[in-house]
């Protein structure tokens, strides 16, 4: 299933311009999140979900980096 599927609006252009603005690679951000470069891609494309500590996890990994803008995310 597909991130669109679901109604998660997922910016990934958001994210590669942060991971590049970082002078991180995707490589670099599927190892710190814990996952395979297969896994990231996978996520970046919108065939798998992201998950909510891998969000978290890049969010440590990048400084200002707003997830809520990239993820589409809502405060409650």
């Amino acid at each position: 299933m597909k991130n669109s599927d679901v109604g998660l609006i997922f910016r990934a252009d958001l994210l590669r311009e942060a991971i590049r603005n970082a002078k991180s690679s995707q490589h670099k951000m599927a190892t710190i999140i814990g996952i395979t470069d297969k896994s990231f891609t996978a996520k970046m494309n919108g065939y798998s979900d992201w998950k909510l500590l891998e969000i978290q996890k890049i969010q440590s990994a990048i400084p200002n980096l707003d997830v809520n803008q990239i993820f589409n995310l809502k405060k409650v």
